[in-house]
């Protein structure tokens, strides 16, 4: 693609603008504007080459017809283009003509005579067209810009075979023809000359609409604007046989062996579905030159459940698996499921982690492995699957290892603390041994866990009377009780009955 005419309006600009150079006077001519800041740089929006053409609105597609066509009509101007063929292998334009209404001018772009690498600009009258609101400009030998308020065509020729692009500054303007229907809606361009409109963007519709969209822009005798008559050549479509003569020989295969189905597509390439002995097909792109129809490279894109040359061969596809050895290649969902404990489309399982959600259902711990998990208990229980239940130690008679300990049972634990009227670790006999009852007001008030000697409201209040005690008794009679569990031991609680006499 040549940038020369972006270049030139944008030179113009920094000449201008920002340079105060002597093009400001041309610039405004072409593009006024009320000051430099809301000067609009160009903008590529459609082109054609070698057959290829994009709209205004960004659709693809192929010209697949010889003759004279209208490329883009706007209000006062008409491009038109020829499309000639080299050897029936493809089509390009080899001339244009831009026809302007006011003042009434024809310009006419083609290979010059003598030298047809370069480009012959050949303008009607008015002889000069630089103050007319539009300006014609030879950028070098081989490339021309025709420049509006609102749009610029540039042409090029490359060898004879000539290109143009588009480039816009303005939304103020819109278009029918080859180049589509400018109003930045991809899905109406392919609007025909008699005013019908097929809706659909170049990848949806058939390719045979698509010539028939052409084909309507086509003009008669009359109406063209060119220079000479187009070639009297009908082409067929999809790829001659020269060329896919050659495809075949680099193929290395016969017309007994395969059969081909060639499809034009926008690229400078075609698609090759190519139907083997068992009918297996193996999609090929293969690169033609625009001209000569010489095959460059030849890909083969298998599924991937075959490979080899022309997907014959059945591809390891259960390596892609995560459990290969439960692979079924006979179905599209090849791979297994993903096992217990696993998530995924069974090309990557991974681990599910149970303990993340209400902690696995285990009571107590929870501990995740690789596609399972595991429950356990705190010490002192004893566990039932999910389940943890406290284990009784005083059941055991040997658990407390002292004749003179009682055992007491807790959740998780157990305790042993001497029999009344004995202290220490040994619990020896004490020297003095008093047993009594004594009656005492519990601001908690009563509860049936105090005849639960491993209650937690048992043991807390059996701390406070037992506290409250040896604090009494170092008070009163100077002793000093550090341990008031060992010397003061709460058997038992009941209810104190205050109008019972036989309580007192």
């Amino acid at each position: 693609m040549n940038d020369s005419s972006t270049n030139l309006l944008n030179n113009a600009y920094q000449s201008c603008c920002k340079n105060d150079g002597d093009t400001c006077n041309w610039l405004y001519t072409q593009l006024p504007s009320s000051n430099c800041s809301m000067y609009r740089e160009a903008t590529l929006v459609a082109e054609f080459g070698n057959s290829h053409v994009k709209t205004f609105d960004s659709n693809k597609y192929s010209i697949q017809s010889i003759g004279d066509f209208v490329v883009f009509k706007t209000d006062g101007y008409i491009l038109q283009g020829r499309t000639s063929t080299q050897e029936s292998k493809t089509t390009y334009f080899s001339q244009y003509a831009l026809k302007v209404n006011e003042p009434a001018a024809r310009i006419i772009f083609k290979p010059d005579k003598n030298n047809p690498s370069f480009l012959d600009v050949n303008q009607t009258t008015p002889s000069s067209l630089s103050l007319s609101g539009f300006s014609l400009q030879m950028i070098d030998n081989y490339t021309a810009v025709f420049i509006t308020k609102s749009w610029t065509v540039e042409v090029h020729n490359d060898g004879g075979v000539l290109y143009h692009w588009v480039y816009i500054y303005s939304n103020d303007f819109t278009t029918t023809g080859l180049m589509g229907t400018f109003d930045s809606n991809n899905t109406n361009d392919f609007l025909f000359q008699n005013g019908s409109t097929v809706f659909g963007t170049s990848d949806e519709l058939e390719v045979s609409v698509i010539n028939k969209f052409v084909d309507s822009w086509k003009l008669n005798g009359n109406d063209s604007l060119l220079e000479g008559s187009p070639d009297n050549i009908t082409l067929t479509f999809p790829v001659v046989e020269s060329s896919v003569s050659k495809i075949k020989k680099l193929l290395n295969n016969t017309e007994d062996e395969a059969k081909y189905e060639l499809q034009h597509t926008y690229q400078e390439s075609v698609e090759i579905l190519m139907y083997s002995i068992n009918s297996l097909q193996c999609k090929k792109e293969i690169y033609l030159h625009p001209l000569s129809g010489n095959v460059k490279s030849v890909p083969c894109i298998c599924d991937e459940k075959k490979n080899g040359r022309y997907c014959l061969d059945d591809a390891d596809i259960c390596k892609n698996c995560w459990n290969a050895s439960g692979c079924n290649t006979t179905l599209d969902k090849y791979c297994p499921a993903c096992p217990a404990g696993f998530q995924g489309d069974g090309f990557q399982c991974l681990d599910i982690d149970e303990c993340g959600t209400n902690n696995g259902g285990c009571q107590h711990n929870c501990t995740n492995n690789i596609g399972s998990f595991q429950c356990s208990c705190f010490g002192g229980y004893s566990q039932n699957g999910t389940v943890c239940t406290d284990i009784d130690e005083c059941l055991n008679q040997t658990t407390c290892k002292n004749d003179f300990q009682l055992c007491t049972n807790f959740d998780g634990s157990y305790k042993c603390n001497c029999m009344p009227g004995r202290i220490g670790d040994s619990c020896i006999k004490a020297p003095y041994s008093y047993l009594g009852n004594i009656v005492i007001q519990n601001p908690d008030g009563w509860t049936d866990e105090l005849l639960n000697n491993a209650s937690a409201a048992f043991i807390n209040l059996a701390k406070k009377v037992s506290t409250s005690i040896t604090s009494a008794l170092n008070d009163t009679l100077s002793l000093n009780l550090k341990n008031d569990t060992e010397y003061v031991q709460v058997l038992y609680f009941r209810i104190y009955d205050t109008n019972s006499t036989s309580n007192r």
